[in-house]
């Protein structure tokens, strides 16, 4: 995984291999144990801003130290491009590509639509009902618009400038790096500019943050410091949310069911690590992802049922016909 690569990049003497990477997931696990035993507001509260203000300034200190206009110009072109072609996109199917009849051999990758875009409508809608549910018990108290804005428009907003910062610094990479005539027999140690193209996934975070001079080993080992606390909020938040579903909805579970579940995720993840690796993650994101689609009908009806009982609450409509 991405934080492990990074580890081995920057801490001598780190090696990404099964041991290594066991004892890394046992020490996140248990720094999530810790943050969930805290409560909501103590542990899981403190991660969560600081993981927030490390992303904050890894991305403004990008901005800054790159094209900063060029990046604000691709994060407009990118608004608009996005909403003009939002339906077409939305509808799109990649049914031409995926017959594989490319005259010239030059087509599209036929994958890409199953590999991309079906795997993460699959995995964002099974994860709808952990996000859901973690967003309703942190947001006790406020109202349906304050809920629509800050826990949805306000996030899509900023993962829209995130990308436009992040991936436009990474599209100018690599095509200052094509005009020079960098390929992917070019070496890349110590190199400031490399073909991302040629680099493995795991890889091109820290080749984008590490080609600015001066800055970019303090930024790759923020973004470690700040992976492992995205690693940490997702595992507490979510031993969190699975505790009070296992205890009937009670949000004021006990420690001890709490530390059961966050060394339950721990021990499941281990299982996995040692008996496939790579192979048995994928077939549980399979599963999920399976899941999820069946779950989406179940979605479709918690829509219906949310805008009924609005108009419930609003008195529009008697919660029974014959009332």
């Amino acid at each position: 995984m991405a934080l492990s690569q990074g580890m081995q990049r920057y801490i001598p003497g780190y090696v990404n291999n099964l041991t290594n990477n066991l004892i890394l997931l046992w020490v996140i696990t248990l720094l999530a144990l810790a943050s969930v035993v805290s409560g909501l507001k103590a542990g899981i509260k403190f991660l969560s801003e600081l993981c927030f203000v490390l992303g904050n300034f890894i991305l403004i200190v990008v901005l800054f130290a790159d094209d900063t206009w060029y990046i604000l110009n691709i994060y407009v072109q990118n608004l608009g491009l996005y909403f003009q072609q939002l339906l077409a996109i939305g509808t799109h199917t990649d049914a031409f590509v995926q017959l594989g009849l490319s005259s010239d051999g030059a087509g599209a990758n036929p994958t890409w639509m199953n590999d991309w875009t079906l795997f993460y409508w699959g995995w964002w809608t099974a994860f709808a009902p952990f996000v859901g549910l973690f967003i309703a018990r942190i947001s006790r108290g406020r109202s349906i618009k304050q809920v629509i804005a800050g826990a949805m428009a306000a996030p899509v907003v900023y993962t829209f400038f995130w990308f436009s910062v992040f991936g436009g610094a990474g599209l100018r990479m690599e095509r200052e790096a094509a005009l020079q005539g960098i390929d992917c027999d070019t070496p890349v140690d110590g190199a400031s500019l490399v073909r991302l193209s040629c680099r493995k996934t795991t890889d091109m975070w820290y080749d984008v943050l590490g080609h600015y001079d001066g800055l970019g080993y303090l930024l790759c080992i923020l973004s470690l410091v700040a992976l492992l606390i995205y690693f940490l909020t997702t595992n507490d938040s979510g031993s969190l949310i699975i505790d009070s579903l296992a205890d009937n909805g009670n949000i004021h579970t006990t420690v001890l069911t709490r530390v059961f579940w966050a060394l339950t995720e721990g021990a499941t993840a281990t299982a996995l690590s040692v008996a496939g690796g790579e192979a048995a993650l994928s077939a549980l994101q399979t599963g999920a992802i399976v899941t999820g689609c069946i779950f989406t009908v179940v979605l479709g009806y918690m829509c219906a049922s949310l805008l009924r009982i609005c108009r419930i609450i609003k008195g529009d409509i008697q919660m029974y016909p014959w009332q």
